[in-house]
């Protein structure tokens, strides 16, 4: 038959007349070229495990000797490696991306409470040139004093921040000084803990000192007499 490539000279003879003939020919060689592909397919995939092995499998849920034997197939047999790997990607999709922790707080943000004055004779006071007395405050394991002097330049607010468990962690913090609602002035703690800052002598100074984790303390209403 023309369907086989092999037919008498009389059915070639009419194909060619014929142009409703041809189009049935081609369609049948389509319809059988598919079906024959199907087949190669099926009958290469007869060895193939069932779906739910390569979840076994990905998991290593299966017997040692069925894993092997699952491994070794999967060396020679191209279609389940593709299909391995679709599910490989499936699961990692599905599977929920959790949040890096965020590094927390010990501190967060906390008001510096007076501890207590501190005379100019205090051994903290004398740390510092001048003959001021100062203020020593404490916020969960962190000593802070305050200190006003006087320099060539004008009145300063001089300060020393002293934490009993991580004291690298406010080296280099920012300081932040307010007055009447305003920023008046920035510094930088050294590796001693030390800082200086312009001073308005007579307002109500509120003092911040926050460090890189983001961790604050805020010392607030402290007033110096001239």
């Amino acid at each position: 038959m023309a369907l086989d490539e092999v037919a008498e000279a009389s059915v070639w003879q009419h194909l060619e007349q014929c142009p409703y003939c041809r189009d049935r020919l081609e369609k049948a060689r389509k319809t059988t070229g598919n079906l024959e592909a199907r087949l190669k397919k099926a009958v290469f995939r007869l060895d193939c495990p069932p779906s739910q092995a390569f979840v076994e499998y990905l998991f290593n849920r299966l017997a040692p000797t069925e894993h092997a034997s699952m491994k070794q197939h999967l060396e020679i047999c191209p279609h389940c490696q593709h299909d391995l790997a679709d599910l490989r990607q499936f699961m990692q999709a599905s599977m929920p991306v959790e949040p890096k922790p965020k590094r927390k707080s010990p501190y967060g943000e906390i008001i510096a409470t007076l501890s207590s004055a501190l005379g100019p004779k205090s051994p903290l006071a004398a740390g510092f040139r001048g003959d001021s007395s100062g203020f020593l405050f404490e916020a969960e394991g962190i000593t802070i004093f305050l200190s006003v002097q006087t320099q060539p330049t004008g009145r300063h607010l001089m300060g020393q921040v002293l934490a009993t468990d991580s004291p690298s962690d406010w080296a280099g913090s920012l300081v932040e000084l307010r007055q009447v609602g305003e920023l008046k002035a920035t510094a930088f703690i050294d590796e001693n803990g030390r800082f200086i800052c312009p001073l308005l002598v007579g307002e109500p100074v509120e003092l911040r000192v926050t460090n890189s984790h983001n961790q604050s303390i805020l010392v607030k209403g402290i007033e110096f007499k001239e």
